[in-house]
């Protein structure tokens, strides 16, 4: 009796923890919230994306199974933060019912969104440990990432604004790009998404877009790695007064509406985008076709692969990290013609000067002379080459500064008299004689340093512009005196600043620029022999008037009034100023005529004599030289469709006749590039490409002869 009472005892014992167990995972238990899609009556495949570094990547079925798997035993707390977060950047598996499950992984928790096949939405989180083995299970199906079948989403995202920004030159990171290429790309983002149309504002001369800066930068941050480059502050965009970035809307591409198709490169400017593959690590590379470069032919033959490579940040955007370019099948190379063969300049090879160009700073003592600067670890080098026009040979160098922590270094200019040279920094001018020896140092007044400044070639006169206008520093003064003050605009229009200012006539005059919205309007002379004159007024006013107040309203009005010279307003492409003229070219006027040329001009200064000119506008040409009244440029002289590519040196002498020289020498499938000239008309010049590379120096006397205008 008592064995027979235990053991129903026992079995109640069972029934009552039977019906605990039953109440509690009844009641208590995690149950799957409705908006959840039936994954327990889920079958065959899911699709995945990752922010967008899997795109509508499809698994198999056997794979789709376990990925379910671990989603319906995962349990999903509602959470009223969820529904705030940017899921842009999270896991979504989209199963085939309509319905779909958002995984995004947050600082302290894992956040997701569920819709279910009937469209209704619900907020949650979940486990860590689900959101890994969710992250681990779909990139161990796709080991090596993802192969995008599908371009035209990424072409009309990143690419085709990339075709018209970013491929002028390699990078290794963002900061190596040029900052007017990251200010391009940025703006053109903002126009095609949209935010840039509460920028826009529209006057009486035009139409602009008026960003701030912090807000530009923030948007420069989602398209490039390791920030946007910190140089944007230095582009001809920035304005410091209003901390903004201001960008004229005219000659702006189309980029609202449909984009060309990624494969058409008549219609995408030469660029074709032919793959775009995302790696286990996350990283982007896409692979970019070229047809601009030489060697082009109408068979559609591509003569230069660009690579770009794009991380994905947490906010699902793509960011570009580097890019290279590489040389497809390149013609064989030429060059014929009568000129001495160099091979190189120094320690400079061709392939080095391609990516560290040579500039002229002009003839001194005859001889050709040559710099490039670097920026390095260790500071500023400009490297000085004076070059035999002869023979080649490098007679005397020079390497500038020596002393790490000397500011930026700007340019070098020969003096008018060819024997010195001055260096400009941006807090002080260096003068070196014609043996490249340092022979004196002008430190800068704090107002004066930057880059908008002059100084003569005796080094006794500065010139600057800043917030207020141009001054003049002159060694016998104790105080700068305001030469002009910037032009004054009606409210809401873009403002005109004098800029770039210039010694000219062996300084007796200064020539500045006077710009408005990235243009130039005009340049505008001020002649300094007026400047006693008006001083002795301004002294005699300030004795008349005795008043401190009025002295002050008169300086800031400035003590000359300038004379404008004749030169077409536009973008300026190049701008050489001499004692004697100014020359400037700028894009041309959209005419059917002078499609594939770029417009001149040349003003003399002692004759205020004006002259127009045209010039072949070909990238592959190389640039161009203006030196002694004269200018060098490459000329593509083949017709489209012809085997080789050639390119003949020419020479526009500048004055009322503008005669044209072809001088023979031709360079074939490859890239010339002009570095210098001397005063007898010899050319120094190089070619580059894969097939042959070289430098050489051309004889001006025997020169094939003059062509009609």
């Amino acid at each position: 009796m008592e064995l027979k009472n235990r053991i129903k005892l026992g079995m109640g014992l069972l029934l009552v923890i039977a019906v605990g167990l039953a109440v509690y995972f009844g009641f208590f238990a995690a149950k799957a919230p409705a908006e959840i899609p039936d994954l327990a009556e889920h079958t065959g495949t899911v699709t995945v994306t990752h922010g967008n570094a899997l795109l509508d990547a499809r698994m198999g079925e056997a794979d789709s199974a376990k990925l379910i798997e671990l989603l319906a035993h995962a349990r999903f707390s509602p959470n009223e933060e969820a529904q705030i977060q940017d899921y842009s950047g999270g896991i979504r598996i989209l199963f085939a019912d309509g319905g779909e499950i958002t995984l995004l992984r947050g600082e302290e928790k894992v956040f997701a969104r569920a819709v279910n096949a009937a469209g209704e939405t619900g907020y949650y989180t979940v486990s860590t440990d689900v959101y890994e083995q969710v992250r681990l299970h779909i990139y161990t199906v796709f080991p090596d990432g993802v192969t995008f079948e599908e371009l035209q989403p990424w072409w009309d995202e990143y690419f085709y604004i990339v075709s018209l920004t970013l491929m002028d030159s390699d990078f290794n990171s963002a900061q190596e790009i040029p900052p007017e290429s990251v200010a391009k790309y940025t703006l053109y983002q903002m126009i095609a998404d949209g935010s840039a149309e509460g920028y826009l504002i529209t006057g009486q001369k035009g139409s602009w877009y008026q960003i701030p800066y912090s807000e530009f930068l923030g948007r420069a941050q989602y398209y490039f790695a390791d920030g946007a480059n910190v140089s944007l502050k230095e582009t001809r965009y920035y304005r410091e007064e209003d901390k903004s970035m201001l960008f004229s809307t005219a000659q702006l591409p189309e980029l609202t509406g449909e984009r060309p198709a990624f494969d058409d490169p008549a219609e995408n400017g030469g660029y074709c985008l032919v793959s775009v593959h995302r790696d286990l690590m996350g990283v982007l590379t896409a692979e970019v076709y070229d047809y601009n470069e030489v060697g082009f032919t109408e068979g559609g033959v591509h003569t230069r692969t660009h690579y770009f490579t794009m991380v994905c940040g947490s906010d699902g955007r793509y960011r570009f990290v580097s890019k290279r370019s590489q040389i497809i099948d390149p013609a064989q190379v030429s060059v014929e013609g009568y000129f001495l063969s160099i091979g190189q300049i120094g320690e400079i090879t061709p392939e080095i000067e391609a990516e560290f160009a040579l500039t002229q700073a002009g003839i001194l003592d005859g001889n050709i002379l040559l710099y490039h600067i670097q920026h390095t670890a260790s500071g500023y080098q400009m490297y000085l080459y004076g070059v035999n026009p002869r023979t080649g040979g490098v007679i005397r160098s020079a390497e500038i500064p020596e002393q790490p922590e000397s500011s930026a270094l700007l340019r070098a200019e020969v003096t008018a008299d060819g024997t010195g040279v001055l260096v400009f920094a941006e807090d002080r001018v260096i003068l070196l004689d014609s043996r490249l020896s340092q022979v004196e140092e002008l430190v800068l007044p704090e107002e004066a340093q930057g880059l908008e400044y002059d100084c003569s070639d005796d080094g006794e006169q500065l010139c600057y512009v800043d917030d207020t206008g141009l001054w003049l520093l002159r060694a016998e003064d104790t105080e700068p005196i305001l030469l002009a003050a910037h032009p004054t605009q009606p409210e809401g229009e873009p403002e005109i600043r004098l800029a770039r200012p210039r010694f000219i006539q062996q300084g007796s005059s200064i020539l500045t620029a006077e710009v408005q919205d990235g243009s130039t309007l005009y340049y505008t002379r001020y002649d300094l022999d007026e400047l006693e004159e008006k001083l002795e007024e301004q002294e005699a006013d300030r004795r008349k008037n005795q008043k401190k107040d009025d002295e002050d309203e008169e300086v800031l009005t400035g003590l000359l009034e300038g004379r404008r010279v004749s030169i077409y307003p536009g973008t300026v492409i190049t701008e050489v100023s001499t004692d004697d003229y100014l020359v400037v070219l700028y894009p041309n006027r959209d005419t059917e005529e002078l499609t594939g040329y770029i417009a001149g001009t040349v003003h003399y200064f002692e004759s205020d004599a004006t002259f127009s000119f045209i010039l072949p506008d070909n990238a592959e040409a190389g640039p161009r030289l203006i030196l002694n009244d004269r200018v060098y440029y490459f000329e593509q002289v083949s017709q489209p469709g012809e085997e080789n590519v050639v390119f003949e040196l020419k020479v526009l002498e500048l004055g009322s006749a503008m005669n044209r020289i072809s001088t023979g020498l031709k360079v074939s499938n490859a890239e010339p590039r002009i570095l210098g000239a001397d005063a007898e008309g010899r050319v120094l010049f190089s070619f580059v490409s894969p097939s042959g590379s070289g430098m050489g120096i051309t004889d001006p006397v025997r020169q094939k002869g003059t062509e009609s205008n």
